[in-house]
């Protein structure tokens, strides 16, 4: 076989069966003839809609397409096709969707477009399917797509927004995913990722204190780093809020921003003469706009953008003096730094 490299864009689908070690232990041998079946059907199924099988492995199933509106009906056709199944142990499959670059080395592919749709399968509903943004923006006006909100994907580098369809979409009846999906290995997989998650914590900790240095990427904190490990896992160290729908139901948004109004208010309505007090207010309404930016944008420069806006301006009309405005400019200028910096990169 001649040993070809190349990059090119791709449409790729994972699918993995749901309980497969439960399955297995319960009834192997009729397990295998059924997931030999089914491996055989998706193998059809890829065929019919253009695409190519790369691998597969145990119960799950690689394929590639030239097309991502091609993917996506081979995957409505996968779970359209288990969906027929009324039994009550029905076969129920998480599809994951992703269009990206690829490395491809002889029949096989590689890249972070393949690392991607793996993890997406992760994310997928029993019997549904979880596609990147770039999926959701070619063909997000065929099926009944959901966001899902962004996510930190184990070595991506970047976090994700997915877009999810459910099980019902394909036929499904809406206690299928519940009924089918193995209990103890979701909570055992979610206990394997925590102690992952822990043990990564704890010697990225000891890194730092025997080099004596805060990061190891540049432009990057230690609370980032650590908020990236435990985002894997569904949690925020922190415990700050990570959606807009959460900022805004957190009692230190309206606090800020009521605490802020009046501040603001204070000087212009004659309440006092003192710019410190709507400076200080201007600096409570951006940490509130920006936390709901933040938030929508997945971004941690918007914070500091939005701080940096809100000095530079309440510096112009609230402080008279040259010394005091020089120095809230100066502040704001050195929130700059950060805001810039946290726009490169997701949050």
């Amino acid at each position: 076989m001649t040993d070809q490299r190349a990059r090119r864009l791709a449409a790729i689908l994972m699918a993995d069966i749901v309980g497969f070690s439960r399955m297995m232990g319960r009834d192997d041998e009729g397990t295998t003839a059924r997931v030999v079946r089914f491996r055989s059907e998706v193998e059809t199924l890829t065929v019919n809609h253009g695409g190519r099988v790369v691998d597969t492995a145990g119960d799950s199933v690689f394929a590639v397409f030239e097309s991502i509106v091609l993917a996506l009906e081979c995957a409505t056709a996968i779970q359209q096709w288990l969906a027929k199944d009324d039994r009550e142990d029905r076969l129920m499959v998480r599809i994951g969707l992703h269009f990206g670059d690829v490395l491809v080395h002889d029949d096989s592919l590689f890249g972070d477009g393949v690392n991607i749709a793996a993890r997406l399968e992760q994310l997928a509903p029993a019997g549904g399917i979880a596609a990147s943004e770039v999926v959701f923006q070619e063909v997000g006006g065929r099926i009944p797509f959901k966001d899902a909100g962004l996510h930190a994907l184990k070595n991506i580098d970047r976090r994700i927004r997915v877009y999810v369809v459910s099980p019902e979409h394909f036929g499904f009846p809406p206690a299928a995913a519940g009924d089918t999906t193995d209990a103890t290995d979701v909570t055992s997989t979610a206990a394997a990722e925590g102690a992952e998650a822990v043990r990564e914590i704890a010697a990225l900790i000891r890194e730092r204190v025997a080099e004596k240095r805060l990061s190891r990427i540049p432009g990057s904190s230690l609370e980032e780093e650590i908020e990236a490990i435990a985002g894997r896992t569904g949690h925020k160290v922190s415990g700050e809020p990570t959606t807009v729908r959460g900022v805004l139901a957190s009692g230190n948004f309206w606090l800020s921003l009521v605490a802020g109004g009046l501040l603001v208010a204070s000087h212009p309505g004659g309440w006092t003469s003192n710019g410190f007090y709507p400076v200080l207010g201007a600096v409570l309404l951006a940490a509130a706009v920006g936390s709901v930016l933040s938030a929508a944008t997945g971004r941690r420069g918007m914070r500091f953008l939005a701080l940096t806006v809100a000095l530079g301006l309440s510096g112009w009309f609230f402080l008279d003096g040259t010394v005091s405005r020089a120095i809230v400019w100066v502040l704001a200028a050195a929130a700059l730094g950060p805001a810039i910096a946290g726009m490169r990169r997701a949050r």
